[in-house]
């Protein structure tokens, strides 16, 4: 049997409201459940919670949020709480707008935490405007393909994601136009995160928590000029892959607050820059780790294509291997390999219609079996390349 607790007047599964300054408010702990909401105007509230309970883990419940803010000063805001199995949520939001979406455990009514298991949930945010911000988690259960998608157009926009405890789900960040940032955290197994932001001045954070995490996939692309991207990793066999195209761009692993960048084994790192001005600066700790790049862009890795770009590259750890290309101008590689069974290929080349002009490589390995192999064709171009240890019993 269905419960439905309304705060606001309610036509069985739907609702319509207009004007301003209105809350609407639905509870619904039973299956095939349906809520609908339709608010236009300004100042709006909306909340659904569709739930299990201590007897029954709901499945198969939809809810609808449509909130449009056409021209209005002030925004809405939007949250919705759904938690049992095979659940599908979408919020629609125009103007200065927030939208909450939470997938996870449930308290009854003495609030305990019942911690159920979510599968084949999945939830959508559109928002258009200015100043809108999004958050979808995934948060006290244990949750299984999930997917988390999230729509941003306009300028100053915020959008998060979070999954923890989750296993085969996916978080899909896109945003467009000016000053957005956008931030992912993962906590679990065989997970896949991407980030795609096109116009000037975004930020994009990905960051790979526990050390349980592993087999998870992370990408983020950036089109437009000064963009920043921060990635951290921590596990075993995680993969991320970085693409910035335009001036003035950066990437670099989040450091301090995050300590680092990849911490585990088995990790994977590419990145590819194309335009001026760019920079990226990489750091990997544990073993079989790998940052891409050259033999016919090496799955479009660690490429720099353009003018005064800057790459530093450190690796500790085992059989660490670091491939780069850098075509243009001004270019400079700082490289430091320490461990074992390390090798370090750099190019900085003209070649595919020329253009190496004052490059720099600054290589220092240390451990068993390194080896480096640096190719320099231009003008001006300078290598240092230390190496400590060899082949040690």
């Amino acid at each position: 049997m269905k419960k439905m607790t309304l705060t606001v007047a309610m036509l069985l599964s739907a609702t319509y409201l207009f004007a301003q300054n209105n809350v609407s408010e639905a509870t619904q702990n039973a299956d095939f459940s349906r809520s609908v909401i339709t608010q236009t105007g300004q100042d709006h509230f909306s909340k659904v919670t569709q739930n299990s309970n201590a007897n029954n883990i709901s499945k198969e419940n939809l809810a609808t949020v449509n909130q449009l803010n056409l021209g209005a000063a002030h925004g809405n805001e939007s949250s919705i709480v759904q938690g049992g199995n095979t659940h599908t949520s979408t919020v629609t939001q125009i103007g200065d707008n927030k939208a909450r979406v939470y997938i996870g455990g449930f308290l009854d009514g003495n609030s305990t935490l019942y911690v159920a298991k979510n599968v084949n949930n999945e939830t959508s945010v559109v928002q258009t405007g200015t100043g809108n911000e999004g958050t979808q988690s995934i948060y006290r259960a244990i949750s299984t393909n999930t997917l988390l998608d999230l729509v941003q157009v306009g300028t100053g926009n915020v959008s998060v994601q979070v999954a923890q405890n989750s296993i085969d789900s996916e978080g899909k960040v896109r945003q467009g136009t000016t000053d957005n940032d956008a931030f992912q955290r993962i906590e679990g197994t065989s997970e896949y995160a991407s980030i795609l932001q096109v116009g000037s001045r975004n930020t994009a954070f990905q960051v790979i928590e526990r050390q349980g995490s592993s087999n998870n996939d992370s990408y983020i692309t950036q089109t437009g000029s000064d963009n920043f991207a921060g990635i951290q990793t921590t596990g075993g066999d995680n993969f991320f892959r970085v693409t910035q195209t335009g001036d003035r761009n950066t990437l670099e692993g989040l450091a301090d607050a995050y300590n680092g960048t990849q911490d585990g084994n088995g990790n994977e790192a590419r990145f590819l820059q194309t335009g001026n001005d760019n920079l990226f600066a990489v750091s990997q700790v544990g073993n079989d780790n790998t940052i891409e790049g050259y033999g016919l862009t090496a799955g479009l890795g660690a490429n720099q294509l353009g003018n005064r770009n800057l790459a530093s590259i450190a690796q500790d750890g085992d059989d660490n291997l670091s491939q780069s290309l850098q075509k243009g101008s001004d270019n400079s590689i700082d490289l430091t390999q320490t461990g074992d069974d390390n090798t370090s290929i750099v190019r900085q080349y003209t070649g595919l219609l020329s253009s190496a002009n004052r490059n720099s490589a600054d290589i220092t390995q240390s451990g068993m079996g390194n080896s480096s192999n640096v190719n320099q064709n231009g003008n001006d171009n300078s290598v240092v390349v230390t190496q400590t240890g060899g082949m040690m019993p």
